[in-house]
């Protein structure tokens, strides 16, 4: 009878060890998690920061390239007029 209470006492133990370990696993575990999930949130708060400064140069691509086709249209003119010029000089 002593023999069964020290084998379920020693089983006991050894379930309640078994559990302690597999707890610390899961914390382990857990940690981990917690710190991939910053990460990414640091990588998706980066991301949008990122695609607003793109947005921004896209925009500011699009203004650049309006003020190239007024130059355009502006050169194109005044060659124009330099061209009529010199035709009426002759």
């Amino acid at each position: 009878m002593r023999r069964l209470i020290t084998t379920r006492t020693f089983e006991e133990e050894q379930k309640l060890a078994d559990y302690d370990k597999l707890a610390s696993d899961y914390k382990e575990l857990q940690d981990e998690l917690n710190k991939v999930a910053e990460s990414r949130d640091d990588f998706k708060e980066c991301y949008e920061i990122m695609l607003d400064k793109f947005a921004a140069l896209e925009e500011f691509n699009a203004v650049l390239m309006q003020e190239l086709e007024i130059r355009c249209k502006n050169d194109d003119s005044r060659k124009k007029m330099n061209d009529a010029t010199k035709i009426a000089s002759w």
